[in-house]
Parts: C-alpha cells; structure tokens; sequence
C-alpha cells in the first residue's frame, strides 16, 4: 500500500515541481515511515503529517 501511494505522490511531484509537499494521512505511523523512506529522491521538502503532530524531512 505504501508503494502504491508513494508512486502516485511521486508522479505528482514530478509533474507539478512544488518546493514543499505536505501530506495528512490517518493512518498507522510505520505507513508514514515508509513513505518517507520512498520520498528520498523527490529533491523538495515533505512534511508527513498526522493527528499528534508534524514530522519534516530534509531539504526544507
């Protein structure tokens, strides 16, 4: 599943070119994890977001 949703936010990306990406998700936290761990080459700031607070990785 995280696969699948991080190909289509990637495709996205690299379309459009925005400098920073914020994405809200109710889900479980190792889903935001492995999100994160597939955004490393988008080249723009992503901040994974959730009910609890905000995580932000590099470049920002």
């Amino acid at each position: 599943m995280a696969s699948s949703a991080a190909l289509a936010i990637r495709d996205a990306v690299f379309k459009i070119r925005p400098a920073r990406v914020h994405i809200f998700c109710a889900s479980p936290v190792e889903l935001a994890v492995l999100l994160d761990y597939r955004f490393t080459s988008l080249h723009t700031a992503v901040l994974l977001g959730e009910r609890d607070g905000i995580a932000t990785s590099p470049p920002s």
